[in-house]
């Protein structure tokens, strides 16, 4: 009876069919719950591609003025108008096809509220940080004999070069004083995570993204560019995308729980056996197994979350009022929900069926039914309560940011107040592109070749002597018993 009940409670929360945290509705209503009733009267227009263009070349103008002796930097990361320095400096895609968000296009919507809130998701929808390729001065791709070369080897220790699982490094916030340390997984889980590419890493980046966001809005609202309201709102729309993905437990740690290795290294085990090392059929290293654990845990929690009722969820804002800009980057630099990022992790392992949890299928974005794979109705609760205290803190982030930009927007329009965020913006993301240059040179001194373009499969050396040590005992237990036979006989 317990059992049904249970089950009962699950399917009613979740079949309330609102978001509850951090899918692509999430970010939208908890936009628009965090936001109603904060931002001003707006009279919005539709930018166009040449708005958008005189915007970008704005931009460029008032971040040279503002980068002082630094100003060559600057010009040799954006040495012409086109949004591809952009791009490069705020550390997005470099690839033309992708249409992003405040660069390339804004969505059109005359409601400021309406348009924040689906702005929430472009940082997502238009894949700013995925397919994180070097790009040659002819425009090319950069690649070597093996492969092609990032133009950040910090995505290597995150999701790789290519498709969505690319955008992790810039959508997550790992700590910055991470261990590789095997116990530190039982012991503090959040610290544990492991590097292969970047020394010090895995380095993630959604508090420098959401700082990056917000302060190009603040000077978007002060530029002439035609559209300049809805192309600022668009940009903190950006910000909010980055601060509710800190906020999202799932963006927190890289591993999350031991269970999750337990079940990558049984499914691996189990797979090396079937395929005999990897002879029979395609075998995924232990690595690559023990990642598809990770990704299903997070694409089910996050669809499971995104099915679920947001009312719920949302409470009074913060007593704290609008921050100034030091105070609201900060808060943008520290906020995050790292401490439930074990316990969510936890309770998918015991919430969800075995088809999720060993990877028995490779779940895809998107195309998820969260209520369809609960193997345990009371961890599926847990699970749930978990998102509705993440989105609590979430949504009560979100206003406070808000309401801080409304507070900035009048000064950020004077000449001292655009001066003093454009220098701030181009010494951040000048340090930044400094770093990222210093992290390739150094990856570039081991890895001239590129990166091999290997999904993960090995043969395993150790299975194929196990299975041949196993097939030689029954061969000489056979030949001993056929003798003893004969001998009776």
């Amino acid at each position: 009876m317990t059992s049904l009940r249970t089950w009962a409670g699950v399917l009613i929360v979740l079949h309330c069919s609102m978001a509850l945290a951090f899918g692509p509705r999430t970010h939208e209503e908890v936009t628009r719950a965090a936001a109603r009733g904060k931002l001003p009267e707006m009279s919005l227009s539709c930018p166009s591609e040449s708005d958008l263009a005189a915007f970008v070349a704005d931009l460029k103008r008032v971040l040279v003025e503002a980068a002082g002796d630094r100003r060559g930097e600057l010009l040799a990361i954006w040495p012409d108008d086109s949004s591809q320095g952009l791009r490069d400096l705020l550390d997005m895609t470099l690839d033309p096809a992708k249409r992003i968000h405040g660069v390339d296009v804004v969505v059109c919507e005359k409601d400021p509220l309406a348009l924040l809130a689906l702005e929430a998701n472009s940082p997502d929808l238009d894949g700013r940080n995925t397919d994180r390729v070097a790009i040659g001065r002819d425009g090319r791709p950069l690649s070597g004999a093996r492969g092609p070369i990032p133009a950040d080897p910090a995505v290597l220790d995150m999701g790789g070069m290519y498709g969505l699982a690319s955008q992790a490094h810039a959508h997550y916030a790992l700590t910055t004083q991470p261990t590789a340390n095997p116990m530190a997984l039982f012991r503090d889980p959040e610290h544990f995570a492991v590097a292969t590419a970047v020394e010090g890493g895995p380095l993630t980046f959604a508090p420098s993204m959401a700082r990056a966001h917000f302060l190009v809005a603040l000077l978007a609202l002060g530029l002439d560019s035609p559209g300049a309201d809805a192309i600022a709102l668009g940009w903190l729309g950006g910000a909010i995308h980055y601060l509710q993905d800190a906020m999202t437990p799932l963006h927190t740690v890289q591993v999350g729980a031991p269970c999750v290795v337990f079940h990558g290294a049984k499914t691996f085990l189990w797979r090396a056996l079937a395929t005999q090392g990897g002879l029979l059929s395609t075998l995924k290293s232990p690595v690559a197994t023990v990642t598809d654990v990770v990704s299903n845990l997070h694409l089910w929690t996050e669809a499971l979350w995104d099915a679920s009722d947001i009312g719920a969820c949302i409470g009074p804002d913060l007593e704290t009022g609008p921050l100034g800009l030091d105070e609201v980057l900060d808060f943008l630099s520290s906020t995050s929900a790292r401490h439930l990022g074990p316990l969510t992790y936890a309770t998918a392992c015991k919430a969800a069926t075995p088809e999720v949890v060993d990877a028995q299928v490779v779940l895809e974005d998107g195309a998820i039914a969260g209520e369809r794979h609960i193997a345990d109705p009371e961890a599926a609760m847990g699970l749930l309560k978990i998102g509705c205290d993440a989105t609590l803190a979430a949504s009560r982030a979100t206003a406070l940011v808000v309401a801080s930009f409304v507070s900035l927007a009048e000064w950020a329009k004077t000449p001292e107040g655009r001066a003093a965020i454009a220098g701030r913006l181009v010494r951040e993301r000048l340090d930044a592109v400094a770093a990222r240059q210093a992290r390739l040179a150094a990856w570039m001194e081991g890895h001239r070749d590129g990166v091999p373009l290997w999904a993960g499969e090995v043969r395993s050396p150790i299975v194929i002597a196990l299975e041949l040590l196993v097939i030689a005992a029954c061969f000489l237990l056979f030949r001993r018993f056929r003798r003893r036979g004969g001998r009776a006989g």
